[in-house]
Order: C-alpha cells, then structure tokens, then sequence
C-alpha cells in the first residue's frame, strides 16, 4: 500500500518556480522537472455482496476492478474516466461453470468472491452511486 504513482513534467510549466529555504536562506529549486505524486488509485464499492454469474469455458471476460461499471460485475469501460490508473482484470474459465464475482472489488483472489464482503470495513461503507 505504500507504493506512489508519480509524473514529471518539465519544471517550465509551472509560473514561477517554488522557492526553498534551507537554514534561512533562500535556494533556487534544481532545474528540470518537477515531480507530482499521488496515492494510488482505489475501487469504490459496486455491492456488498458477490454476483453469481454463468460462465463459459473459452470465453473471454473483463471484471470490473473498479466499481464504477454500470454493467456489474463486468466492465463497460467507465473506469478511463472514473478511475483512470485502474483496469479490468481479463480472463477466460477453462470450464462452464457458476461463479460468484466480487461485486465489493476488495477480494484477495479476483475476480472470485472470497468473502471480504462480510467485513465490516465493506458492510459499514457506502456503496457506489452511479452519476
């Protein structure tokens, strides 16, 4: 969880420089580029409780890891904009079968429900509101 995602962009950009003091005096900051950081993004929750889905062998599908999909479990592509450093997790079962998908997007073992739903940290939040 302590991982950052960072960009650069060309220090030019920015009006006026910032300024550092160090020890009382002020200091020109290093020429080049300037470097923004974030916390990495996080899935809100679509439901708090797991989908059960049919699922057939060879095909190919794309769960929402996000939550912002209209289309629960699956995604529907909002993610560029709602979510835009998060992305479907794609696969394909080798076998039909009935699964029940994550809809709380907090499983340890995606895209399959392992039952982190029933936590209170997820019973206790909110659930995603479509716009």
């Amino acid at each position: 969880m302590g991982e950052r995602f960072c960009s650069e962009e060309p220090s030019s950009r920015r009006a006026r420089p910032p300024r550092l003091f160090r020890r009382g005096r002020e200091e020109e900051p290093l020429p080049g580029k300037v470097r923004r950081c974030s916390a990495p993004p996080q899935p809100v929750i679509a439901a708090k409780e797991p989908f059960p889905v049919e699922l057939k062998a060879g095909k190919k599908y794309a769960w929402c890891s996000c939550g912002h999909s209209r289309s629960q479990p699956f995604c529907d592509g909002t993610h560029k904009k709602a979510a835009p450093g998060l992305s479907p997790l794609r696969f394909t079962p080798e076998e039909d079968k009935t699964a029940w998908l994550c809809g709380c997007k907090r499983t340890r073992s995606p895209p399959y429900c392992d039952g982190t739903h029933k936590e209170e940290a997820v019973q206790g939040a909110r659930v995603s509101t479509q716009p």
